[in-house]
Parts: structure tokens; C-alpha cells; sequence
């Protein structure tokens, strides 16, 4: 099953999408690495333990 569209959903209901730049982060199960207007960054991706959306700031 194809969960990208589950973690750019989760990345829409969270963000101010013209204030973030999203990026493949192919190290995670359908990752992307998530940069906003400061610089940080935190990375969202499909858990398949939990089977749900998580995310990590490096």
C-alpha cells in the first residue's frame, strides 16, 4: 500500500505549505524532509510499526 499520500496529508493539516520546502528522504518509508523559513528541519514518514504518520527533528 502506497502511504505517501498519508504523510503529504499529515504534512498539509500541519504546515503553512507556502512556508516549508519538502524534499524526498528516501532513508525513511515514503520520507520527506521538511525545511521552513528559519532553516530547521524535521523529517515525516510512515511508521510501519505503529502504521501511522511520525516525525523526527535530525
Amino acid at each position: 500500500m502506497d502511504h505517501s499520500a498519508d504523510v503529504l496529508g499529515w504534512i498539509e493539516e500541519n504546515f503553512i505549505m507556502c512556508e516549508i520546502e519538502i524534499e524526498s528522504c528516501p532513508l525513511f518509508p515514503y520520507g520527506r524532509l521538511i525545511t521552513d523559513t528559519n532553516g530547521e528541519t524535521m523529517i515525516v514518514y510512515w511508521d510501519i510499526v505503529s502504521g501511522q504518520v511520525d516525525y523526527r527533528f535530525p
